[in-house]
C-alpha cells in the first residue's frame, strides 16, 4: 500500500549517482538489483512504464513463495529481484522517474539500458533513451568502437544499434585478419561474419549503383569531361580517374571522403599520364559540389540498401 496522501503528490527522490542510490520516502516497493543494489521507488511509475513489470509488481500481492517477488529483511516493503546490475537499473529508473536522465558512463552499459528497456517493453522509453544517445558528442557509435557496439547489440537483439554499428564500420581503412587483429578480440566470430556479409552487400550494391550513376546523375555533372574530352576514359564512358575512385570506394569504403575525392581529381589534372602537356583541362571545369553530391547520393543510397534483415 503506497504511504501517499489522496491528492498529494510524491517528494522528490534522493539520488546519487557515486553510490547508485534512488530512494523514495513514499517508496511502496523495492526494486533490487543483481549485485545487491536496492532501490526504493513508487510502483505506479513502474507499472505504467513497462507491462513486463507491470506484472512482477502485480504479483506482490500473491504469495511471497511466487518466483522475483519477496519481503525485503527489515522492512515490510514487497521486493522485485531484476537480474540487470545496479548500474544500468539507476540509469533506467533516470528515464522513468521524473528526474534528470543518466546515460551509463560506458559502451557495455549502454548497450545493457537499451537492451533493458526493449526487454521489458519500454517502447517510449526505449525512444527517449536513444534520443538522449544521439546527441552525445562524440557520437556515441563511431569508428573505433564499432566493432564492440556491433558485438554487443547484434547478441541482444538491438538491431537498429548494430546496423549503426556495422554502417560506422566501413570508415575502418581495411578488413584484413591481421590489420584488425585487436579488435578481434571485441567481437564473437559469429558477429565478425555478419559484419563481413554486411560489407560484402555494401560492395555489391556500390557496384550495382554504378551503371546508373554514369548514365544519368554522373554524367550530368561531367559537362563533357568523358570520352569526348578526358583524357584516359574508362570502358564506363566516365573519365578513368572517376571510376577508379569509385571502384576503389567499392573495395575500401573508408576512402569516401571529399579529402580522397580531390586528392584523385587534384593528381589527375596535374599529370595525366605522367606528361604534363597533356593535362586534363575538361576535368578542371567539373561542377565539383554537384558531382560529389551524386557521389553522396549513390554512397548513400548503397548504404541505405543493405536492411538488419539482409545480413545483420
Amino acid at each position: 500500500m503506497s504511504t501517499i496522501a489522496p491528492g498529494s503528490p510524491p517528494s522528490s527522490p534522493v539520488i546519487s549517482l557515486e553510490n547508485f542510490h534512488f530512494e523514495y520516502a513514499e517508496a511502496d516497493v523495492i526494486i533490487r538489483s543483481s549485485d545487491s543494489y536496492e532501490f526504493r521507488v513508487l510502483k505506479i511509475y513502474i507499472s505504467h512504464s513497462s507491462p513486463v513489470l507491470r506484472d512482477q509488481v502485480a504479483a506482490i500481492s500473491f504469495p511471497q513463495w511466487q518466483s522475483g517477488v519477496n519481503i525485503s529483511a527489515g522492512t515490510s516493503l514487497p521486493v522485485v529481484q531484476l537480474f540487470d546490475s545496479g548500474a544500468v537499473l539507476f540509469s533506467l529508473l533516470t528515464y522513468i522517474f521524473p528526474v534528470p536522465p543518466v546515460l551509463p558512463s560506458t559502451v557495455e552499459h549502454t548497450i545493457e539500458l537499451l537492451s533493458a528497456a526493449q526487454r521489458y517493453r519500454m517502447d517510449a522509453i526505449l525512444t527517449h533513451v536513444r534520443n538522449h544517445i544521439a546527441q552525445q558528442e562524440p557520437p556515441f557509435i563511431r569508428e573505433e568502437n564499432s566493432f564492440l557496439v556491433f558485438s554487443l547489440a547484434r547478441n541482444r537483439g538491438l538491431n537498429q544499434e548494430a546496423l549503426r554499428a556495422a554502417r560506422s564500420s566501413l570508415k575502418l581503412p581495411t578488413f584484413t585478419i591481421d590489420v584488425l587483429e585487436e579488435r578481434l578480440q571485441l567481437i564473437s566470430c559469429a558477429s565478425l561474419y555478419a559484419l563481413w556479409r554486411y560489407r560484402q552487400k555494401f560492395q555489391q550494391n556500390l557496384e550495382s549503383l554504378l551503371p546508373d550513376f554514369v548514365a544519368s546523375s554522373g554524367r550530368k555533372t561531367l559537362k563533357g569531361s568523358g570520352r569526348s574530352g578526358c583524357t584516359g576514359p574508362a570502358a564506363s564512358g566516365i573519365p578513368g580517374w572517376l571510376d577508379r575512385y569509385i571502384s576503389l570506394i567499392g573495395r575500401t569504403p573508408s576512402h569516401f571522403s571529399l579529402s580522397m575525392f580531390y586528392a584523385a581529381l587534384r593528381n589527375h589534372v596535374r599529370s595525366s599520364s605522367n606528361v604534363i602537356r597533356d593535362r586534363c583541362h575538361h576535368c578542371a571545369t567539373i561542377d565539383i559540389p554537384a558531382l560529389w553530391a551524386a557521389l553522396s547520393a549513390m554512397y548513400d543510397d548503397s548504404v541505405s540498401e543493405v536492411r538488419e534483415s539482409d545480413s545483420i
